[in-house]
């Protein structure tokens, strides 16, 4: 049976505060910052590039750092909080689309490690021993077809351990609603009841149109209850994901929207996201010209639930200008290509990270206030009232490019890990060259 998300705007509001916050933005309480980060640490090179690298912690502290580099995935593990780490692989040969980062790593209660994968289809791969050795891989899509395109899933455990994975793929011709033939997409379901043994039947919750980078849902659990972010919204299921309400809903009037959530052990929701605000728009009608101004890197929180969210407040401690150029009408091909692949110097959140008592809250993003694109992190110590001055967390050689991972402990350790753009060359859509992985740790001082 087909599960669509409750959409309905006027129930959404009555019963769940969709899109509600307390009052209007406020702004940001600026404290003197009590960080400082050890010198930058390349864990490793590679010649196609890395996916979006995963950090975890354990109960025990032992750091897990996973990535894919070409068709391989790695895992790298560290038992002195990151000064050394000792790499292994995981998998070779089964990971071919890196481009849209289609994998996703996570651990339950027990500390057991979960890799899920997309090629040709979903996997979900196994580690009850730190990640020294993994079950084969369990297909969880009943999509069978070779042009499904199964991408950038997402996977929750909930306190039952029953386990739920989120994906996008091209939808079957029946699939296919007539009235929306331009929705040739679909975000999908599967959940297992058995700890990942066997996977329930594939159920569409949302159509989209396609299924490109940008286009990967985030899940998480707390207690019995799904949230899942997706676009401009969260979503959240009391019933294993049968149903859905959409608890928040964001709006932009340029740019797509990306909501980064977390949660902490009370079952508080934080978020993060860029907002951005045209300052001047210069684009003609038919092509041509540019739009500038400025972009805020935001947090909200909810301790209800989702049913009211906190005014955001903006983490960014000054300014932070961006410019989008448009296309001339005349201008076709690699040309163009150039204008879609532009780089906007747009300040992008990468994480955000609580620690496990809520107390502590860590936000990393890129911006461009120094004219480079560089690592920036501020802080809260009261759950998100007042917030640190800024402070670039790499160094020269190891400016970040598009991703990053955080973690945040209860004893304000920190630790960071990204991907840097080494010698290359640019090409129509893309580039071509080394990228590195870098982690660095720090201590937040009270």
């Amino acid at each position: 049976m087909r599960k669509i998300f409750v959409m309905l705007s006027m129930v959404l509001i009555l019963a769940s505060g969709c899109g509600r916050f307390n009052s209007s933005p406020r702004v940001s309480r600026f404290q003197e910052s009590k960080v400082s980060f050890a010198s930058p640490l390349c864990l490793t090179s590679g010649k196609l590039g890395f996916l979006k690298p995963h950090l975890l912690l354990d109960d025990e502290g032992v750091l897990s750092a996973v990535w894919i580099d070409e068709a391989t995935t790695f895992i790298a593990k560290s038992f002195n909080e990151g000064e050394t780490w000792n790499k292994q692989i995981i998998s070779s040969g089964k990971q071919k689309r890196y481009e849209w980062w289609p994998f996703c790593f996570n651990k339950n209660f027990q500390g057991d490690l979960y890799l899920v994968q997309a090629s040709n289809g979903i996997f979900l791969s196994h580690s009850n021993d730190k990640g020294k050795t993994w079950t084969g891989p369990v297909q969880v899509n009943d999509d069978a077809r070779k042009f499904a395109y199964c991408r950038n899933p997402t996977f929750a455990i909930d306190d039952n351990e029953n386990f739920f994975i989120l994906y996008t793929k091209r939808k079957k011709i029946d699939e296919i609603d007539p009235w929306k033939k331009e929705a040739k997409a679909g975000l999908y379901l599967s959940k297992s009841l058995d700890g990942g043994i066997s996977w329930s039947e594939s159920v569409l919750l949302k159509d989209i149109i396609y299924t490109g980078p940008t286009d990967f849902p985030s899940l998480l659990s707390y207690k019995n209850i799904l949230y899942l972010t997706y676009g401009d919204s969260i979503y959240k299921s009391i019933d294993k994901g049968q149903n859905w309400k959409r608890i928040l809903r964001l709006k932009s009037k340029f740019g797509n929207i990306k909501i980064i959530m977390r949660n902490d052990s009370h079952g508080n929701i934080y978020i993060a996201r860029a907002r951005r605000k045209v300052t001047k728009d210069k684009t003609g009608m038919l092509g041509g010209g540019k739009k500038t101004g400025f972009v805020d890197i935001c947090f909200s929180k909810s301790i209800n639930a989702g049913r009211s969210w906190t005014p955001p407040v903006h983490m960014n401690d000054t300014k932070l200008l961006f410019e989008w150029k448009m296309a001339p009408i005349n201008i076709t091909g690699t040309e163009k290509m150039k204008y879609l692949t532009q780089e906007t110097r747009e300040a992008t959140p990468f994480d955000i990270a609580v620690s496990e008592n809520g107390e502590i809250i860590g936000i990393i993003w890129k911006d461009w206030r120094s004219g480079k694109g560089e690592l920036y992190f501020s802080y809260s110590l009261d759950s998100g009232e007042s917030w640190s001055k800024n402070v670039r967390v790499n160094d020269d050689s190891s400016l970040p490019m598009k991703v990053g991972s955080l973690i945040i402990k209860d004893n304000s350790s920190v630790y960071v890990l990204w991907t840097n753009l080494g010698s290359h060359k640019s090409i129509p859509g893309g580039f071509v060259g080394d990228v590195n992985l870098y982690f660095s740790s720090g201590r937040l001082g009270k």
